[in-house]
């Protein structure tokens, strides 16, 4: 996304790095990474900034002992795209699926995505998008 967003706006954004570590999923992120909902997971958020204008939210989340834990560890200010795009073992598991995040006054609309990883090490790690009204005004 951070690709896409940077070739419509015409400078690359910036990941701010909001929080990650230990979290609680909600039951529909555990029902798609097949774990225990109350079981805690690895959680990184971030936002997308472009010329310091808010433009996109994201969550990735993983099982805490899933190897993409410490994928996510390590990313810091880096996006998540060159991971899974840059990675041949990393394969979309499906289409993404629409979301609505219901926050007042408006609500944001975004996707999920869960990719898994093949190999000895396989992964999985569920990808939320969440785009922000300045990203949607562009034309």
């Amino acid at each position: 996304m951070t690709r896409e967003i940077g070739s419509v706006v015409g400078v690359p954004p910036e990941v701010v790095l909001l929080s990650e570590g230990s979290d609680r999923l909600s039951r529909w992120e555990a029902e798609w990474l097949r774990v225990p909902a109350r079981r805690p997971a690895y959680v990184r958020e971030i936002a997308l900034t472009v010329q310091d204008e808010l433009t996109m939210l994201a969550r990735s989340v993983t099982a805490f002992n899933d190897p993409m834990a410490n994928v996510l560890r390590r990313l810091q200010q880096t996006p998540l795209a060159e991971v899974l795009f840059q990675d041949s073992r990393w394969l979309r598991q499906g289409k993404p699926v629409p979301l609505l995040w219901r926050a007042r006054p408006v609500a944001i609309y975004g996707r999920a995505c869960l990719w898994q990883r093949r190999g000895r090490h396989p992964g999985r790690v569920l990808v939320e998008e969440y785009f922000l009204a300045p990203l949607l005004a562009r034309p």
